[in-house]
């Protein structure tokens, strides 16, 4: 269940509004991170630390689908906001 209707667009409703969930993201950045660039922890889970370039790839392509839903959620409010005129 979501926390604020999808129809909000994150920025309107406060990005930064939820420290539960933003100690939640962080926590699971810095274990993801490093699981990927501790020594110890690459020879437990397998993993090679990745470039710059391929971090910068996977944080895109993270993105795509948070900006996705932004946009139209924004459209979306927009246009409910011209019909109730």
């Amino acid at each position: 269940m979501a926390l604020f209707p999808p129809l909000f667009p994150s920025i309107k409703v406060g990005l930064f509004k939820n420290r539960a969930l933003l100690g939640a993201i962080l926590l699971s950045l810095i274990v993801a991170l490093c699981a990927v660039y501790l020594p110890q922890m690459n020879n437990l889970f397998g993993t090679t630390p990745l470039t710059i370039l391929e971090l910068l790839i996977v944080l895109i392509l993270s993105s795509v689908g948070f900006i996705y839903l932004e946009i139209s959620k924004h459209l979306r409010s927009k246009r409910l906001a011209l019909t109730a005129d």
